[in-house]
């Protein structure tokens, strides 16, 4: 992780297998600013890559012709990439993959209602009201989702714009949305975050426009 800081790399080739533990861990720490590519002799960490927005994920053996065509895509999001922004995480995530029995389904989302993290599990509830359960930090996830879209409204929930069916006053200033699926007690929003949320529902930003 020092390495990271102190090199800044433009491209990381990541093994999974690390001689003090499992890469992955850097993975959710979120220690990256830059493609990353995995490189492993296991494919059951396809999903987790996905999901925390590697280039690539290679099998080994790797080929050329392989490791020729992650390179390719490494450099075609280079360069759509603003400049200042090269060292950022890719474009916004159009999906995710989710867990479908020994399945691994692509979930748009747009049918995302809303996303709950508790400890190290975070939970997608759709809006058809089905749950699904990832490993992606909720912080990382978050950060992968566009904030036109998405919104984080407290510690434990990040909501879906067109999911927030209202609100309703509550104590201290604080604010109950109401989304759509949802099952349990109405999450609250902090009196000094309703603003922002407020913002955010009117123009798809947490802040208002000049």
């Amino acid at each position: 992780r020092a390495l990271l800081s102190d090199q800044h790399p433009e491209l990381v080739f990541l093994d999974v297998d690390l001689p003090d533990g499992s890469s992955l861990d850097l993975l959710r720490s979120d220690a990256f600013r830059c493609p990353v590519i995995i490189t492993t002799g296991h494919p059951q960490y396809s999903l987790d890559a996905y999901n925390w927005c590697t280039v690539d994920y290679l099998l080994k053996p790797i080929s050329p012709a392989t490791l020729f065509s992650a390179v390719g895509k490494v450099k075609q999001w280079t360069a759509q990439s603003p400049v200042s922004q090269r060292q950022a995480a890719p474009a916004y995530r159009q999906s995710l993959l989710v867990p479908q029995g020994h399945q691994q389904l692509p979930l748009p989302v747009t049918q995302i209602a809303f996303i709950i993290g508790q400890r190290k599990h975070t939970y997608v509830h759709t809006r058809e009201g089905s749950v699904f359960h990832l490993t992606t930090p909720l912080g990382q996830l978050e950060a992968s989702l566009s904030p036109q879209q998405f919104f984080r409204i407290n510690r434990q929930y990040v909501v879906n714009r067109s999911a927030v069916l209202g609100l309703e006053p509550y104590f201290n200033g604080q604010q109950a949305v109401q989304l759509l699926g949802n099952k349990e007690a109405a999450p609250l929003v902090s009196k000094n975050r309703v603003q922002k949320l407020l913002a955010w529902l009117e123009y798809g930003a947490a802040s208002y426009p000049d």
